[in-house]
Formats: C-alpha cells, structure tokens, sequence
C-alpha cells in the first residue's frame, strides 16, 4: 500500500503473481481516501466490496478504482491441457 507520492512511483510498474492484493485493504485507516488499481480479479473483490457496503468497514474510503490489463493470465482449460500435453497423458 502505497501512502506518499514517493511510495506510488517506486510501486509503479506491473508485478504479475498470484497474490492476494486486495488482502492489503485491512490495513486501510479509518477515514483514509483510498485509490485502487489492480488486475481485474482485484477490482472484482474491490467492487464487491463497494455492492455490499453495509458488511464492509471500507467501503466508502474507496474514491477510485483503475483496472488494468491481465495479460498472462490464462484460462483453467489451456493450463490442464498444457499440463496433461507435458505429463504425456
């Protein structure tokens, strides 16, 4: 989580791995204005988060959130099968 100007320059860049990102937002302070950019996976959790404020604590924090392309990401089908291509089965 990135709190200064300084911070969100030296977190720039894209840093594809599975993580959990939006796991960070426990650490959202009460009243802070909260940006989000993330993968379209983290915006999904972020926008369930903004459809459900009633069950959240941070819902109203998040003023922006900017989804970014996945580009390596692939789908379960084309990992099973390179999987299975490379097993030989």
């Amino acid at each position: 989580m990135a709190r200064t100007p300084e911070q969100i320059v030296e977190s720039a860049k894209s840093k594809y791995s599975l993580c959990p990102n939006n796991a960070a937002l426990k650490d959202v302070k009460k009243n802070e204005r909260l940006a989000v950019v993330g993968l379209p996976c983290h915006v999904h959790g972020v926008r369930k988060i903004q459809l459900y404020r009633e069950l959240s604590t941070i819902a109203d924090n998040i003023v922006l959130v900017l989804g970014i392309f996945c580009g390596t990401n692939s789908s379960y089908r084309v990992t099973d099968t390179k999987l299975l291509s490379k097993l030989h089965l």
